[in-house]
């Protein structure tokens, strides 16, 4: 799937720790202060973090999700047929819809968490 859409720099690292070229930094905040975690085996997280990419590359892959590029008609249909997962938020098959407060609608991936 990446080649196709022209994802150039997106890997997915396996069990390496390091990340190539410029790159964002996280913090996880631990007592008593935060920490760097920028940098770690990302196979621990499973299919939910081995990959790396860039803004670019989403932009390249979501585009072809939600223009039908990458699933067939039917697929799609399911993926944003939504049920209610309580107010402002409608969820799919893996896809959350998002109404924003100036009204309008976003699609996304359900956070791990919400502030309450």
């Amino acid at each position: 799937m990446l080649r196709p859409l022209g994802m150039t720099h997106t890997t997915f690292p396996g069990t390496s720790a390091t990340i190539p070229g410029p790159h964002a930094h996280a913090y996880a905040e631990l007592v008593p202060q935060p920490i760097d975690v920028t940098e770690f085996n990302a196979s621990q997280a499973g299919a939910s973090g081995e990959i790396l990419s860039t803004a670019r590359d989403l932009t390249r892959f979501i585009r072809a999700l939600a223009t039908g590029r990458l699933l067939r008609p039917a697929q799609l249909r399911e993926m944003t047929d939504t049920i209610d997962a309580g107010a402002p938020y409608r969820y799919g098959l893996g896809l959350e819809s998002e109404v924003l407060p100036c009204g309008k609608s976003v699609w996304g991936h359900p956070a791990a968490h919400r502030d309450s």
